[in-house]
């Protein structure tokens, strides 16, 4: 009788399992057959949300139905990229995620809602674009030199407007400080746009940003561009110096964009948006119109090789900088470069620790491989394995 029991619910197990796999599958199937959510974790007016607008329109008319662009901003884009980390995982609801949610909070918040690598389905990634130093007209500041002796001749004083703690906006400013040896205060808002609105009303001098945040302002006359965190000039302000050629060297900031889904959203459905969204991004429009936003199209694959990833963790207890990472294969190596691609220190596989969540921990002690002090500013970490590599970009502080 027991074996009976047993063997009647097994079958019963059994079909409600085929059944739910025949629904799952039907869904995908059907997918989409109802709006899907583009949720943008800053407030509107700001870089994601822009982009979110170009490509939700696109997007909406490929797959035949509405896109909902859906602003949940806070804590630096957290808040909302919590939200879609814990969304059901069925192709309807989609993060405009970048830098900030992906890269540089967890290394400036101690506790995360999400993980930034297992909460999410990387779709794909849409592009990037330097930084921009602006100020609004009515200030004396013109050039760079004119922010650096201000700042030099009442420290603290002087302030500067971004998209909030932990963006890449505020890690701008931060390293300015460090490269320029002056003291900025810094003032976080819910977005790009709330801090754009209060530059442009003089209630704050400053503001680091793409242009597409503020190509607009700066169009309409009420924002004066001061310098580009770039290599070389920009083609949407070709009159604008670099950093680098107003006496700041080193000074290379850009923020990327990316679309993300809730891990375990079907394949399928993550390759269907990687391809609409990939053809969304060649359209001549929506290329002119990101060249005059100052965004670098990429349009990838929707993930890099299996297993083989690269975060920053930063600590407290960390004086340069903690990574976590998953291996291809072994033997591998992180090296961390400067901005000209010479390698400042190289971190082998053997010095890798294990972790109980299943990364690997790897620890830079900011110091060069013949152990001196690395000088403050951005460099690249690039891990290499299994014949492929990935590279972060790291800024250290300390």
């Amino acid at each position: 009788m027991f074996r009976k029991c047993i063997g009647v619910s097994m079958g019963v197990l059994a079909f409600a399992a085929l059944g739910a796999m025949s629904s799952s599958a039907a869904a995908q199937d059907t997918w989409p057959s109802k709006p899907i959510t583009y949720v943008v974790p800053f407030a509107p007016g700001g870089n994601t949300d822009t982009l979110a607008r170009i490509i939700g329109q696109k997007l909406s008319q490929a797959l035949g139905q509405p896109v909902v662009v859906e602003n949940k901003p806070g804590a630096g884009g957290n808040i909302g990229s919590d939200y879609v980390a814990k969304a059901k995982p069925d192709g309807y609801t989609i993060l405009g995620g970048t830098i900030s949610s992906h890269a540089i909070n967890p290394s400036v918040y101690p506790k995360m809602p999400y993980d930034a690598v297992k909460s999410f389905e990387p779709v794909i990634l849409i592009g990037s674009g330097p930084l921009v130093l602006a100020t609004g007209v009515n200030t004396p500041y013109k050039t760079v030199q004119d922010v650096i002796a201000a700042a030099k001749a009442k420290p603290g004083s002087l302030s500067f407007a971004s998209a909030g703690n932990g963006t890449s906006p505020h890690m701008a400013g931060e390293l300015f400080k460090i490269a320029t040896s002056t003291d900025l205060t810094h003032v976080p808002y819910k977005g790009s746009g709330p801090a754009l609105t209060d530059v442009v009303a003089g209630n704050v001098p400053l503001i680091f940003d793409t242009m597409l945040v503020l190509g607009g302002q700066i169009k309409a006359g009420k924002l004066r561009p001061i310098a580009v965190a770039a290599p070389k000039r920009i083609a949407s302000l070709p009159n604008v110096p670099t950093f680098a050629e107003v006496g700041v060297p080193g000074f290379d900031v850009a923020s990327w964009q990316a679309v993300f889904a809730p891990a375990g959203t079907p394949k399928p459905i993550v390759q269907r948006l990687n391809a609409d969204i990939a053809k969304i991004l060649k359209m001549p429009d929506v290329v002119a119109r990101l060249e005059e936003l100052g965004i670098d199209p990429a349009a990838g694959p929707p993930e890099p090789p299996p297993q083989l990833s690269l975060r920053l963790y930063q600590s407290p207890a960390v004086t340069g900088a903690r990574f976590l990472l998953t291996l291809l294969s072994r033997p591998a190596a992180l090296t961390i470069h400067d901005l000209s691609g010479r390698r400042v220190r190289r971190i082998p596989d053997g010095d890798f620790v294990p972790r109980s969540d299943g990364y690997l921990q790897a620890d830079w002690d900011g110091r060069d491989d013949d152990g001196r002090t690395a000088r403050p500013g951005m460099y690249v970490a690039r891990l290499e394995s299994g014949g492929h590599d990935v590279t972060l970009r790291v800024p250290f502080l300390r």
